[in-house]
């Protein structure tokens, strides 16, 4: 009776890390084993206390060994890998978490319902088609919407009125155009020269030059008046 209760209560200690009971089969798993330590102290303690420690000895080792295999070593096993599932790899979490992200920004935004929502259905914001759902009541096709949040992959969102539709775009097209900063406009280049128009006769190229000339004469003539000053 003392190995059988042992065998069962160590198989029942498995089943408690399997199967989620909220300590129901931990309870019976314990039961077992008290009754095996029971059994086994009437069986060997007054005539054999050597196997009664030997017993006592591996109730010691098995139980904790039985626990950790359970967490450790049976999800490696095929019967394992049936029960458990893998968590999803990052491969897997990264696109849903980057859709999420995007469509959460759309939070806000107003549209129009492309299908009747029953409560899925399909909306249009600016000129995009999203999938959406409403908070279990009807909405009409064509009929003004708003997205209070989101839903797994999809826009969770609510009917407003068209005045309420207008108010809106309205506020979101102001607040467009005031955060665009104003254009500055462009400054005259400093360097720009207005172009030199040409002689219209040959005299008065001649007459420049000449007047050139004696000037470039008259300044050499000049003292120096750095090196006059004591």
């Amino acid at each position: 009776v003392a190995i059988l209760l042992l065998i069962v209560g160590l198989a029942i200690l498995t089943d408690e890390v399997l199967i989620p009971s909220g300590g129901i089969i931990g309870i019976i798993s314990a039961l077992c084993l008290v009754g095996s330590f029971w059994a086994a102290w009437q069986a060997w303690w007054g005539t054999h206390p050597v196997i009664f420690w030997i017993y006592a000895t591996a109730l010691l080792i098995f139980i904790p060994t039985t626990i950790i295999g359970a967490f450790y070593i049976l999800p490696n096993t095929p019967v394992g890998r049936i029960l458990f599932v893998d968590p999803p790899t990052e491969e897997e979490v990264i696109p849903f978490i980057s859709e999420t992200q995007r469509l959460r920004q759309l939070v806000g935004e107003v549209g129009k319902s492309l299908t009747l929502h029953n409560s899925g259905g399909m909306i249009t914001v600016g000129d995009k088609r999203y999938h959406s759902e409403s908070e279990g009541v009807l909405i009409e096709p064509q009929s003004p919407v708003r997205v209070i949040g989101v839903k797994g992959n999809n826009l969770l969102v609510r009917e407003i009125t068209q005045q309420e539709f207008d108010a809106i775009r309205a506020e979101q097209a102001a607040a467009k155009q005031a955060s665009v900063p104003p254009t500055e406009p462009k400054q005259p280049m400093a360097n720009s020269q207005t172009p030199a128009i040409p002689p219209m006769n040959g005299s008065s190229t001649l007459a420049d030059a000449g007047s050139k000339r004696e000037s470039q004469e008259t300044a050499s003539n000049e003292p120096n008046v750095d090196f006059d000053i004591p």
